[in-house]
C-alpha cells in the first residue's frame, strides 16, 4: 500500500502571522520575547483581505502600537522610500499616511499607521549601542575649578559660587 502524504491548503488553515481585525482600531501588538532578536531582516506589516489579492482601499487602516524591550534605531519604508519619524505621537493617526511612525524612546513603545494598500510597511532594526554617564562628585568639588557666570547659576546655590 502507498503512503499517503498530507498537503495542506494553506488558505483553509490559520495562519501564524494573521490576524483578525476591526477596521479603524488601534492595537497593540505584545510579544513574549524581544523583537529585535526575531530578525536582523526586515520585518513586514501589511493589511489584506479575505480574497487571495490584497484590498487596495484606503478607507481600511488601523495603528499598531509595539513594545520594544530594549533601545532600538528603526527605519520605515513605503513602496521603496524611507518614511521618516514623526516629531509627536497624535500625528500618528487614521488620516495619517501609511507608514507614519513615531518611537518614544522613554517607553519603547513604537506607533506606525497601515493602510489598505499592495504594498507593506517594511521596518528595519538597526542596531544601538546604549551608554550611560555617571559622575560621583560633590557639587562643591565639581565645580570648585571651573569659572562659572554667576548670572548663569540659580539664586538658591549663589552662596557656594566662589
Amino acid at each position: 500500500k502507498e503512503t499517503e502524504t498530507f498537503n495542506p491548503v494553506l488558505s483553509r488553515y490559520t495562519q501564524p502571522y494573521l490576524a483578525t481585525l476591526v477596521n479603524h482600531g488601534y492595537y497593540r501588538i505584545q510579544y513574549t520575547g524581544d523583537i529585535t532578536l526575531f530578525s536582523s531582516d526586515f520585518l513586514e506589516y501589511q493589511l489584506v483581505g479575505l480574497t487571495d489579492s490584497p484590498r487596495i482601499e484606503d478607507d481600511f487602516a488601523m495603528v499598531i502600537d509595539i513594545k520594544f524591550l530594549k533601545s532600538v534605531n528603526l527605519a520605515f519604508y513605503f513602496e521603496g522610500r524611507q518614511v521618516t519619524q514623526s516629531a509627536r505621537r497624535d500625528l500618528v493617526s487614521l488620516d495619517a499616511n501609511a507608514g507614519t511612525n513615531y518611537f518614544d524612546p522613554v517607553s519603547k513603545v513604537l506607533s506606525f499607521v497601515l493602510r489598505g494598500t499592495t504594498s507593506p510597511v517594511r521596518i528595519r532594526q538597526l542596531e544601538v549601542v546604549t551608554v550611560g554617564l555617571g559622575i560621583v562628585s560633590t557639587f562643591d568639588a565639581f565645580f570648585e575649578d571651573n569659572f562659572i557666570d554667576p548670572n548663569a547659576i540659580d539664586s538658591s546655590f549663589a552662596y557656594k559660587v566662589p
